[in-house]
């Protein structure tokens, strides 16, 4: 699933081609003005993004840190759509974070790695799945292709 920001989602629809959204086997035209509990969504989304950089660059030597986050920064914006604003807080809010460590903290949580890896995996499952039900409590459903959902459009008499 790729997050459309607001902004993106309103030139589109004024443009005369709305946005759309998969969501299991439905399709959604999302919304062009900002959803419900979206702007809440997106900041969890940054700091999520932030513990997971933190925890890769926990990951490393001391000495690849700046230019790992430099790819980083170019993946978020690339690949999450963030603003560069965005990815550049995100970046820079996990260097000082690993930065501030002591060497017994840094050891402390490079030990736990599985652990903090499963974590940031299972915490970005949830964000995406409230992502999801905000799309479906606030947005247009196009077409269902799910098995069910054909079989009640055959009902209907829709094709």
């Amino acid at each position: 699933m790729e997050y459309v920001p607001a902004t993106v989602r309103a030139v589109m629809a004024r443009g005369g081609a709305p946005a759309t959204i998969q969501v299991g086997d439905r399709i959604y035209e999302l919304t062009p003005e900002e959803m419900p509990g979206e702007v809440e969504w997106r900041l969890a989304l940054l700091k999520w993004l932030g513990r997971k950089a933190f925890f890769y660059l926990i990951s490393l030597p001391l000495e690849d840190h700046v230019h790992k986050l430099v790819r980083v920064e170019r993946d978020l914006v690339r690949r999450t759509w963030l603003h560069t604003v965005e990815a550049r807080a995100v970046v820079q809010g996990a260097l000082l974070s690993v930065t501030n460590l002591t060497e017994k903290e840094h050891a402390a949580l490079a030990n736990g790695k599985v652990f903090f890896d499963e974590l940031t995996k299972s915490e970005g499952e949830r964000l995406m799945k409230r992502f999801e039900r905000m799309v479906v409590r606030h947005c247009r459903l196009l077409e269902d292709t799910s098995p069910s959902g054909a079989s009640e459009r055959g009902l209907r008499g829709e094709v």
